[in-house]
């Protein structure tokens, strides 16, 4: 949902659905991982400090009271999954404009 919810964000940002083939799609792409990004945040700070549903490991490594992995998981996986989506579509730059 995090995912779905980004891209869609991104998508009005661009104001076409495809923005994943477009040749300027940088605007959209900041938004996709900022609007992840925070979603990740507020749901760790929410699960972690309010609903106490987990806790992180003594050996976690934290920025701003957040644990680093879910950070570092959000920028690293949503990337690796548009470049696959792009690989897959058999897109280049410039293609679905």
């Amino acid at each position: 949902m995090i995912t779905w919810t980004a891209y869609a964000l991104a998508a009005g940002s661009m104001q076409r659905r495809w923005w994943l083939g477009a040749s300027h799609r940088g605007r959209a792409l900041i938004v996709f991982l900022g609007v992840g990004l925070v979603i990740t945040v507020v749901l760790e700070w929410l699960n972690v400090y309010v609903w106490r549903r987990w806790a992180y490991s003594p050996d976690m490594p934290m920025v701003l009271g957040i644990g680093l992995a879910p950070i570092v998981q959000w920028l690293l996986v949503p990337l690796v999954t548009l470049w696959l989506a792009r690989k897959q579509l058999g897109m280049t730059a410039g293609e679905m404009q």
